[in-house]
């Protein structure tokens, strides 16, 4: 580690050294490479293959490379090949197919200065290039989103997201400088030309024989706007004439018509109106091939200016009224807009048009109060202004880094000596991590056996239990049960005798219903005793066969849904008894006080809890009213409460829902739960 920190500060310092030489070599080297361009011969092949081929993959990657070249020179054309490539990818469900296309659309509504457009397809590819994590992909999206909110005057926004990415992606292998390029432009939007010009020797050196170097030639416009703005005009043409050579090879005609226009600004400011016409005029024919209407707008105001220098106040005011009619188009460019109406009413006086002259005086004035401009600058020098701490932040560092390899010469003479002391200390802590990980194994071990005992313990307590649950079921059925059933017998075979005392035949008729319900319930307790019916199926089982039973002579239609199929989860005796007669509580009332014609009992597993729900459609109640009154309401309450489970009622004059639940575990499905 302190060899790598030592190495990086050395090369930092050889760049330091050579810095100067690097950019000077970086200029006459961007004349000798070959540019990136792209040649019609090849548009045409991607055309054939676009239109012929049957290779799904071929055919979308001929469809976004003829958006992506079409959108800087026929942006138009461009949109019909991404929205191709779009219809095509999402057929086939190919989503870096999707982000291409979308980005194709985002590219062509640059060109076309429709940058609400633009913005909305740049950020649904910055969205889709997240997932697929490749870093470069995910730089390009973001600077893609960020240059869109700068073409809307939106630059506290683009100048936040440029701040933060060239403080994560400065150095790191997916760097783009096209990051410089952007920051470049904002900071001469906000006057501070020394910061404009950092970026742009920065964003050059960056640039230096990589694949990508076709973006320096933006960048040399760029930095002869700031060398114009110091007075270094000899310098600024030079850059100039190297960036519009390299571009004409280039198919980006809108950095050529940018570099030609700066190029025409710098002659006008130097009073040769006439070589600024010749690059304002060739800029106006590109503009128009291009379809960008803000890059028409500046260049017929280029042109007005220009005639109206060379005392050709005619043909200035036939370009100026073309802008005018242009502004239409760009009503939502707002900052763009403050810029057009303030030339547009200067160049109006200077050609006599006072009406004119004074209507977008007061356009300019009205939407610069609403743009609240000067706010705006003060939150976009606030962002400058943090960023500038982060920078002082990383020169401290840089300093720290410096006084660390100064320290280096001495803490090599005790490197030696702490290195035995940390190989003797990883000795006594390997010894120590060893002998406790094998008293740890020790003590696993004995808990292990432990817990083997102990289950050992508990299956024997359950066998026991098991046998004691099945000799009382035993008896209850042999012994209670058959005396109860003889009961039952006996007042029904002694009804009939006497049907003349109607005092005692009422009596009779009660024993033997009590009798019978005593009979059923001890068949249900018998049931709830047997171990081998504790099972989350068998009890299901159980409450499908006494709902069919008891709705059997009834003139209740029944719907029994259950989700099929129901697992064997072991059951306590308490959870299946207090379920079983919660529901048998249910089912009961529906019959005595609903006055329902149907009933609906769904059964399901949901989120690890076992739900019984009935529905009918009786007559309904008051809930709260029965909760205060009704034992059956409470003790079903209870019964569910006692077992850790729910109960849920809600009723109303279409009919009453009545929810039963209790958590299950699946992963306990072996053993017996609470």
């Amino acid at each position: 580690m302190v060899h790598r920190v030592k190495g990086k500060i050395e090369a930092k310092r050889k760049i330091n050294l050579f810095r100067t030489i690097v950019l000077l070599l970086q200029f006459f080297l961007f004349s000798a490479n070959e540019i990136y361009s792209t040649r019609p011969e090849y548009l045409d092949s991607m055309k054939v293959v676009a239109d012929t081929s049957t290779d799904i993959p071929s055919k979308l990657n001929a469809l976004y490379t003829l958006s992506f070249e079409n959108a800087l020179i026929n942006p138009r054309l461009g949109i019909k090949y991404a929205k191709e490539c779009l219809r095509l990818a999402q057929e086939v469900n190919d989503q870096r197919s999707i982000l291409n296309a979308y980005n194709g659309l985002g590219n062509c509504y640059e060109t076309l200065g429709n940058y609400d457009s633009a913005l909305f397809y740049h950020q649904k590819t910055y969205l889709l290039a997240i997932p697929v994590g490749n870093k470069r992909l995910l730089a390009s999206t973001i600077f893609n989103v960020a240059g869109c909110y700068k073409e809307l005057g939106q630059y506290e926004k683009a100048l936040s997201i440029y701040l933060n990415t060239y403080s994560k992606f400065t150095d790191a292998e997916y760097y783009n400088p096209r990051l410089h390029l952007f920051m470049g432009d904002i900071y001469i939007h906000l006057d501070n030309y020394p910061e404009a010009e950092y970026h742009s020797r920065k964003g050059i050196q960056r640039t230096f024989n990589t694949e990508i170097d076709y973006i320096g030639f933006s960048l040399y416009v760029q930095l002869a706007k700031c060398l114009h703005h110091k007075n270094e005009n000899d310098s600024a043409i030079v850059l100039l004439d190297q960036a519009i050579e390299g571009l004409k090879k280039n198919t980006d005609q809108i950095s050529l018509a940018g570099a030609l226009s700066a190029r025409g600004e710098l002659y006008y400011d130097l009073g040769n109106y006439q070589l600024a016409l010749q690059n304002f005029l060739e800029e106006d024919l590109i503009r128009k091939n291009t379809s960008n209407v803000v890059g028409q707008i500046n260049s017929l105001i280029n042109l007005s200016k220009t005639y109206i220098k060379l005392n050709e106040k005619g043909k200035s005011e036939i370009f100026l009224k073309q802008a005018i009619k242009l502004t239409r188009q760009i009503q939502r460019n707002k900052d763009i807009l403050l810029i057009f109406y303030k030339q547009i009413a200067e160049l109006s006086e200077q050609i006599a048009d006072v009406n004119t002259a004074l209507f977008f005086h007061k356009k300019h004035d009205e939407l610069k109060d609403s743009l609240l401009n000067q706010e705006n600058y003060r939150q976009l020098n606030i962002i400058h202004t943090q960023y500038e701490t982060v920078q002082k932040e990383h020169k401290i560092q840089e300093q720290k880094i410096i006084l660390t390899e100064q320290q280096l010469e001495i803490s090599e003479k005790k490197n030696q000596f702490i290195l035995l002391i940390v190989l003797f200390i990883i000795i006594l802590f390997t010894g120590t991590l060893i002998y406790f990980r094998y008293l740890s194994a020790q003590k696993l071990n004995f808990l292990k056996e432990l817990q083997k005992q102990e289950n050992i313990r508990l299956n024997a307590i359950r066998e026991k239990e098991n046998e004691e649950r099945m000799r009382i079921a035993r008896n209850i059925h042999d012994e209670l049960g058959s005396g109860i059933s003889k009961l039952y017998l006996l007042a029904e075979g002694t009804l009939p005798l006497l049907e003349s005392n109607e005092k005692a035949s009422e009596n009779i008729q009660t024993l033997s219903k009590t009798a019978r319900n005593i009979s059923e319930n001890m068949r249900d307790l018998v049931w709830t005793l047997d171990p081998e019916n504790n099972t989350l199926d068998n009890l299901v089982a159980k409450m499908h066969e006494y709902c069919s039973d008891y709705f059997e002579d009834l003139s209740i239609r029944t719907n029994y849904n259950i989700t099929d199929p129901v697992p064997a989860y072991i059951l306590s005796k308490d959870v299946q008894r207090n379920l079983f007669l919660a529901f048998k509580e249910a089912l009961n009332n529906v019959v005595k006080h609903a006055g329902a014609s149907w009933i609906t009992i769904n059964m399901k597993i949901d989120n690890y809890r076992f739900m019984v729900e009935i529905l009918d459609n009786g007559k309904g109640f008051n809930v709260e009213q029965i909760r205060k009154t009704s034992n059956g309401i409470k003790n079903m309450s209870q019964r569910l409460k006692d077992v850790k489970g729910s109960f849920e009622i809600d009723s109303s004059p279409e009919g009453t829902r009545v929810r039963l639940s209790i958590p299950i575990h699946p992963e306990l499905q072996n053993t017996t739960f609470m």
